[in-house]
């Protein structure tokens, strides 16, 4: 999977890159970000199948949809980087507001910062 900027030049040809030169070099020619040229689809039956899994073995499914030129084995060692969190197995903690609303608990990890989940992988 190819990864697109996400900010170009009008008349420019755009530059897409894979994941690894994407990882080295985080920001694109113009300031912007990189993102998936597209999304994979997924149903809402497998939705329902994959609510069950711990949060690393969801994220190593849904990061292999994605067809990325990093190994597995890469993506596994980082996803071990959340043991220091409060629930290892779960460390996205989702909090019920309403009916179809909910909040991303973000202070369960070691400096019970927001950051801690925007640094782990």
């Amino acid at each position: 999977m190819r990864l697109t900027p996400t900010r170009s030049v009008k008349d420019e040809k755009v530059k897409n890159v894979n994941l690894s030169t994407a990882m080295l070099n985080p920001s694109s020619a113009h300031g912007g970000l990189y993102a998936p040229k597209k999304l994979p689809k997924i149903t809402k039956a497998k939705w329902q199948e994959l609510s069950n899994l711990s949060y690393e073995k969801l994220a190593l499914h849904i990061i292999s949809l994605f067809k990325f030129d990093v190994s597995e084995v890469f993506f596994k060692k980082a996803l071990k980087r959340y043991t220091s969190f409060d629930d290892p197995k779960h460390p996205v903690i989702f909090k019920k507001i309403d009916k179809n609303l909910y909040v991303n608990e973000l202070y369960h990890g070691p400096t019970r910062a927001f950051k801690d989940m925007a640094l782990q992988p």
